[in-house]
């Protein structure tokens, strides 16, 4: 090839190359930007006027006028790709400076609108993930894109409650406080926590031998204090380290701080301080001693709000004083008035078992959950203060239970929901002991939860209020099992149904663990699944029926089977179904075979994370299965593998190594070096076409983030600079330039095919 050909060809290369960054790059904009998205609260917790209830839902998108001049936003569209997929909300009004698209609860459709507030269902508006970021788009009447913000995969920084996104400018975002309609939210002051309750009732600084100094603390209350965060020190500013504190002192109990064991400061044998300061700094107690009228194996106490040395030293115990030494006042005032320890006889400590748990109501076929209390003994026992808890929640009990009596409590009055999955209810006295304790796994629709003898069982008959009546629930022999042809709607069926269903098995046992297999019916997939691995022999292929326990709880969703005989074998069959190329991920996608393809964010040993224009995809990884290919973040990779729902996330998991490839990057030189690939590129015309066509296929297939990929260090050049920052209002005069380019080009190749 001649250097003329060579320098033509370079000539076509530089055109091809301006007309494609001119017309394809992302970072060219011709939109007139009348309206733009200003503050984005993808964390929630809003405060309204409407509704002073704040939770994790309270999201919002703030949109601005710059101009303050009013434009109707009737026809227009606010777009959102986010953690529940791809929503698209009519807009309707006018803006004069700030509108706010706000999300509410479906149970919220009754609140008054608020002023350039439009308010948007949780269904229509989904919603905005916290972690995998979002797309969000807003279009005129036109359908023309007026602002756009693409955080997909990750947002520009991470806010907490009580703060948002704000757009500082066309390039950059900062966290502030939530403002919507820019109205700047006042924080009300929260008045500090007072601490009181807790003193120094005793200390013992010179140990007789064998013993161990201590310092003692009481709790003068009648309720139980947490000091975690309170701290104990000696002399200010000197002697010992500063020794923070945890733990509980129950009401009118102590707590002995012994050395070498819970005691870090070191007291002195002449004088010294012992001073105890609240979590907010201030000294709750102090006590100043010197043991120039002591002797050795005495300890200090107060008593009668004052200070004496006793040879006999009474840790964990009230402090009494000698018959034959009288009290004299502590010469060196302590800062804090010592409240005088009442001397009051202890609570009563009943044994366990006096209160048990009688009764639960957990899984209500009609009226509302309970939980019933039975008094055994022949007293009546004051509970003021016992706690009933469960899992996730506490509730303080006050009044009494009459002697062999009985007391509910309505889930309406402790607020106390119970699980219908794996859920433990405990009941603890005053004193913190477990008076009554009680498990399950799996809650029975309409049944109440008894103790038996030694057990606990499900009965029919519900006796709020009164002794329990064992009558024996339906026989698992006698279940009926609700046939499904197909899988297709099988999420809205309720959690606990029995059904009965047939299917292909596409992933046996073994493969990705020993307690599940994967069936496919009507192209989606769902889990079998059984923690005893009760399973026949099964195999990839087989069509099996089986009959299983639907679970559909906030986390997964699978069928349980409790037998072998659960699953019947009814043909081998070579395996049909292939994966779909998605074009967008969402919660509608479950149980799909897919092919997801973008660039890699994310890459640890259990999961990764792609994403491209379209969406974002978690992967799934059984690392203990699967070997991955070297990749890094950056590169482009295809996944293939079955969706599923995963703490309300939809993630895509391949079960076999073959179901992850790395894509090659494909990277074009840069202009300086093109004179060099044209003779390069002379020595491979006769290259394998198939070959060059993957390439192509693969360029097309899988859309690297960014164009910058294409071409490195372009961007830099003048006429680069030039085209990208010309003005849209010339956009005609530019289009002229590009078609006189392409003219340009087609003459200069023809004179060269005619030198040729």
């Amino acid at each position: 090839m001649t250097w003329t050909k060579q320098k033509n060809l370079l000539r076509i290369n530089q055109i091809a190359l301006v007309l494609g960054l001119f017309l394809f790059s992302p970072q060219v904009s011709f939109a007139f930007q009348e309206v733009e998205i200003n503050e984005i609260n993808y964390t929630g917790y809003t405060i309204w006027s409407d509704d002073n209830v704040t939770d994790a839902n309270d999201e919002f998108i703030e949109l601005k006028n710059p101009s303050n001049i009013p434009i109707t936003l009737t026809g227009w569209s606010l777009r959102i790709v986010s953690g529940a997929g791809d929503k698209i909300i009519p807009l309707t009004g006018n803006i004069t400076d700030y509108i706010v698209i706000r999300k509410i609860a479906t149970t919220q459709t009754s609140l008054t609108p608020l002023n350039k507030v439009i308010n948007v269902t949780s269904t229509n508006f989904g919603s905005l993930s916290n972690t995998a970021g979002a797309y969000i788009e807003l279009r005129n009447d036109k359908d023309i894109t007026i602002d756009a913000v693409n955080f997909v995969g990750k947002w520009p920084a991470i806010t907490k409650q009580g703060e948002s996104l704000h757009k500082m400018n066309n390039f950059s975002w900062e966290i502030k406080s939530l403002s919507p309609l820019n109205i700047i939210p006042v924080t009300p002051l929260t008045p500090p926590i007072v601490y009181e309750g807790i003193i120094i009732s005793e200390i013992y600084p010179n140990p007789a031998e064998g013993k161990k100094e201590f310092v003692e603390l009481a709790n003068i209350t009648d309720k139980d204090i947490d000091i975690s965060g309170w701290k104990l020190d000696d002399i200010p500013n000197g002697g010992s380290a500063i020794q923070t504190l945890s733990g509980i002192i129950p009401a009118k109990g102590f707590v002995v701080l012994e050395d070498g064991n819970a005691l870090t400061i070191i007291l002195n044998n002449d004088n010294d301080s012992v001073i105890l300061y609240d979590p907010n700094n201030t000294i709750q107690s102090q006590v100043d001693y010197s043991m120039k009228d002591s002797q050795k194996g005495s300890s200090y106490m107060v008593i009668d709000n004052n200070w004496i040395w006793n040879t006999i030293p009474s840790p964990n115990a009230m402090n009494i004083a000698p018959i034959s030494i009288t009290p004299t006042p502590n010469p060196i005032p302590a800062p804090n008035p010592i409240p005088i320890i009442p001397i009051t006889p202890p609570l009563p400590k009943y044994s366990i078992g006096s209160i048990i748990l009688s009764e639960i109501y957990p899984y209500p076929l009609e009226g509302g959950e309970f939980i019933e209390l039975n008094n055994t003994t022949d007293k009546d026992i004051d509970i003021t203060d016992w706690k009933l808890s469960d899992l996730a929640k506490s509730y303080t009990l006050s009044g009494i239970i009459p002697a062999k009596g009985y007391r509910v409590w309505n889930q309406d009055e402790s607020k106390i929901s119970l699980n219908n999955t794996s859920e433990t209810v405990t009941l603890t006295d005053n004193y913190n002991q477990i008076q009554s304790t009680t498990s399950y796994t799996k809650a029975k629709k309409g049944l109440s939860y008894i103790p038996l003898l030694q057990n606990w069982g499900w009965t029919n008959t519900l006796t709020p209020n009164a002794s329990s009546i064992f009558t024996e629930a339906m026989d698992d022999t006698s279940k009926k099992y609700r046939f499904i042809d197909t899988i297709e709607n099988i999420i809205s069926i309720e959690d606990g149904e029995l059904l009965e269903i047939q299917g292909q098995i596409i992933i046996p046992p073994n493969t990705l663990n020993d307690t599940s297999f994967y069936i496919q019916n009507n192209s989606r997939i769902v889990k079998v699944y059984d923690r005893q691995k009760r399973f026949p022999s099964l195999k990839e292929g087989d069509i099996v029926r089986i009959k299983s326990e639907w679970h559909n709880t906030d986390t997964q969703q699978y069928l349980k089977t409790v037998s072998s005989e659960d699953i019947s074998i009814i043909d081998t069959q070579k395996i049909t179904i292939k994966p779909e190329n998605i074009k967008t991920i969402n919660t509608d996608d479950w149980g799909k075979l897919v092919k997801v393809n973008g660039i890699l964010d994310t890459n640890t040993k259990t999961k990764l994370v792609v994403f491209n224009n379209k969406y974002t995809a978690p992967i799934k990884l059984y690392s203990d299965i699967i070997t991955k290919p070297k990749m890094k973040k950056g590169d482009t990779i295809v996944i293939t593998g079955f969706t599923e729902i995963y703490d309300g996330e939809i993630r895509v998991i391949p079960w076999n190594s073959s179901q992850i490839r790395v894509i090659p990057a494909f990277k074009i030189a840069k202009v300086s070096d093109i004179k060099k690939d044209i003779s390069i590129a002379s020595n491979i015309e006769n290259a394998d076409n198939n070959a060059k066509q993957y390439e192509y296929q693969g360029l097309d297939e899988f859309q690297l983030k960014g164009e910058a990929q294409l071409i490195d260090g372009v961007s830099d050049t003048k006429w680069y600079k030039t085209l990208t920052e010309w003005p849209h209002e010339n956009i005609w005069f530019s289009s002229a330039i590009i078609l006189n380019l392409i003219w340009w080009g087609y003459l200069s190749f023809k004179k060269m095919r005619i030198r040729v």
